[in-house]
């Protein structure tokens, strides 16, 4: 089989499973538009022809300035991972220290030993699955590490930002908000305002909870913004670190999906929280076992229950699977794209009740009737051909 009918294969499936991977969201017609434009062109005014695309560029950084409200963004990282890099080479030296949450709590899993830096774990509660706030500011206030990540990939409820900025901006150290999965909510108004609550920077993927392209964002109000430019910008006669071509396809659509969220994206991100807390009191009224449970489960817009090791997530993602739900190995469920495609809180507790149901009956090892699963898979396919109805599929 040919290339290109296996691409337009892969996007048959999306369009009849329900995709509830948090790392992934859906595009607009437009944003789609957008990135299969520009491809193969250079943006640096170095070279002829490059006028307009200056123009999406900057008009780009007015519209994240805008919604995020700050002074200063960058656009040029081609990816999160970019930005991430980007901060630790220019804010860090080697043999400095970098406090980050553990990978078992969802911290970013950069190799620091890599690039020569230290790496000090971040202390994290999983009963109130959240940093924990007063051995975190013990160990800062003892080690002092030059950079704190905060931000997580399994990120339920908003992290304790003012308390860890006025502990570490006391001895001089900078505060990194890794807000890759929670983008679209900050941008929207419904999550915490990192910058606002201390954070120095705010960057992540733009590809996520914001229904963007794939690539990265660093924003900020002044501080670091040259240091940060000097290794993550793009000048070729200024001599280039991380990123030559900024992929001028990506920066067009990213342009684009902000223009878009002005109008949709408060509304947006508030009904991906109402989806996400009716998903998860659907799974908790079917017993299935969920962290957060004190703090309400979550405040994101993902939900995530609790699971012995990655293998018996992988089991269950590939029995949900069986039922054309999407999700991934660590048993996240993410809400995010099927809000955009128009569920709403009765649709998601149906989901709810269709996920508790399967994943309950293997966990009893119960299995299911074949009446049970004719009549799950029949209310599977009503909630994709409602999918199916919305605009941004096509």
């Amino acid at each position: 089989m040919k290339i290109i009918d296996l691409v337009h294969q892969n996007e048959e499936f999306r369009k009849d499973n329900l995709n509830m991977i948090v790392s992934e969201n859906i595009l607009s017609p437009q944003v789609k538009q957008a990135l299969s434009l520009q491809h193969s062109r250079y943006h640096a005014s170095f070279y002829g022809g490059t006028e307009v695309f200056q123009k999406i560029y900057s008009q780009t950084q007015e519209l994240a300035n805008n919604i995020f409200q700050c002074s200063h963004s960058i656009i040029s990282p081609l990816s999160g991972n970019m930005a991430v890099l980007a901060v630790i080479l220019a804010l860090t030296k080697p043999d400095d220290k970098i406090a980050i949450l553990p990978l078992s709590s969802g911290g970013y899993p950069i190799n620091l030993e890599f690039f020569g830096r230290k790496r000090v774990d971040i202390p994290f509660s999983f009963e109130k699955y959240n940093i924990d706030s007063s051995p975190t500011l013990n160990i800062l206030s003892r080690e002092k590490p030059i950079l704190v990540f905060l931000g997580s990939s399994l990120f339920l409820f908003p992290h304790p930002v003012k308390a860890i900025a006025d502990t570490v901006h006391n001895y001089g150290g900078t505060v990194a908000y890794d807000g890759s999965h929670v983008l679209g909510l900050i941008a929207g108004k419904q999550f915490q305002d990192p910058l606002v609550e201390g954070a120095d920077l705010l960057l992540g993927s733009t590809h996520k909870s914001f229904p963007g392209p794939q690539g990265g964002i660093i924003l900020s109000n002044e501080l670091h913004i040259e240091k940060l430019e000097e290794v993550i910008g793009t000048n070729p006669l200024s001599g280039i670190v991380l990123v030559d071509n900024i992929h001028n396809s990506r920066v067009g659509a990213l342009g684009v999906a902000l223009e878009e969220f002005l109008e949709y994206g408060r509304e947006y991100a508030h009904q991906v929280i109402k989806n996400s807390k009716v998903l998860a009191n659907s799974l908790d009224a079917n017993n299935i076992s969920l962290q957060g449970k004190e703090k309400g489960f979550t405040q994101s817009h993902q939900v995530l229950m609790k699971i012995r090791d990655f293998d018996e997530g992988a089991k269950l993602r590939n029995l949900l699977m069986d039922y054309q739900i999407v999700t991934d190995a660590g048993m996240r469920f993410g809400t995010a794209e099927l809000t955009r495609l128009g569920f709403h809180e009765r649709e998601m507790k149906i989901l709810g009740n269709i996920i508790g149901k399967i994943i309950y009956s293997h966990l009893q090892t119960q299995p299911l009737k074949p009446l049970e699963i004719d009549t799950i898979k029949e209310e599977v396919k009503k909630l994709i051909n409602l999918m199916k109805e919305s605009n941004l599929l096509g």
